[in-house]
């Protein structure tokens, strides 16, 4: 598959879920910014970049707006603690400037182009898991709680 097909698939499906998107395209990625009611995460910025040369993979990465640049071994911790259990995607970590990100990677067969499913259920994930380690994010930077305490607090299952 091309970049080009990629491109218009991740188009077609942003467009067709009514999101707003701005596409850069000399870096071949698109960006989406998106807040949260309580307010406590601040902004999250949202990447889907498909792979540079063959269209072979997409990359999608959730951008944290606060970086752990005071306090990068605790955040650290927390994020390979709270990556130990996720089936899919993990956390990463920016040693030079703090910068929190959470990666998704999706693989594609040669001229495979992922469904509009696909893309969309990546997309909420990256976003959503937020919702989940959020708080324990919120909690590390602020040296509120240990990373261990913290990831033990975003892992409590909550009753429907």
């Amino acid at each position: 598959m091309s970049k080009e097909a990629l491109v218009n698939a991740i188009r077609t499906a942003l467009d067709e879920e009514e999101t707003t998107y701005s596409y850069a395209s000399k870096l071949g990625a698109f960006s989406i910014n998106c807040g949260f009611d309580d307010n406590f995460l601040g902004d999250i910025r949202v990447l889907l970049i498909p792979e540079q040369r063959d269209g072979k993979y997409l990359n999608i990465y959730s951008q944290y707006g606060k970086k752990a640049d005071s306090c990068p071994l605790q955040m650290a911790d927390f994020l390979t603690r709270a990556n130990y259990g996720l089936p899919i995607g993990n956390f990463e970590l920016d040693q030079e400037d703090g910068e929190i990100r959470f990666r998704i990677f999706i693989s594609l067969e040669p001229g495979q182009v992922p469904s509009k499913q696909k893309i969309i259920d990546s997309l909420c994930l990256s976003i959503g898991i937020y919702k989940k380690y959020g708080q324990g994010i919120v909690a590390v930077l602020s040296g509120e709680l240990s990373p261990k305490e913290a990831v033990a607090l975003c892992e409590l299952e909550v009753p429907d």
